[in-house]
């Protein structure tokens, strides 16, 4: 655990990884790492090795330059690694073989953002229902939602 160590510890811990790109203090307790796609399992695997393995949040938000995934761990001191995914190919290593907790998290954004985590034990719906259509994905701007209009009203 990260208790009884400053941010300044902390950074300078993370900062040995070369697979961290980008570190910074966003607020007391608060770190941002930045990394690659092909090196998040790595980036994750060094955070792990400081102590952090608590998984707070996995979340990830479709933008313009493609798909923001931020993956929240610690307990006291939060370390937040943000990776960018291309919006062809959204995917990355599964990290819950390190982080068994994780698999709930990445089932979460696998079901309604449509990333895929390679190597992943389980990728099965989560929140939408079974019956929901392959390749349709809630939370991405490109998602319409469309509302069925009752029989009664469509005749008038």
């Amino acid at each position: 655990m990260l208790r009884g160590l400053n941010d300044g510890a902390i950074l300078a811990m993370l900062a040995q990884s070369k697979d961290i790109l980008d570190l910074k203090v966003t607020s007391p307790r608060r770190i941002l790492a930045v990394t690659l796609p092909e090196n998040y399992r790595s980036a994750v695997e060094a955070i792990v090795g400081i102590g952090t393995n608590h998984v707070v949040a996995l979340t990830a938000i479709d933008t313009e330059s493609g798909f923001e995934l931020q993956l929240q761990l610690g307990r006291g001191t939060i370390v937040s690694l943000k990776v960018i995914l291309p919006a062809e190919s959204p995917e990355l290593a599964t990290v819950s073989d390190l982080l068994p907790a994780a698999s709930f998290h990445e089932r979460e954004v696998h079901d309604i953002m449509g990333i895929n985590f390679k190597n992943s034990p389980d990728q099965s719906r989560l929140i939408l229902p079974e019956d929901w259509p392959a390749g349709v994905y809630p939370l991405r701007k490109s998602f319409t939602a469309t509302v069925p209009v009752p029989a009664k009203e469509a005749e008038r």
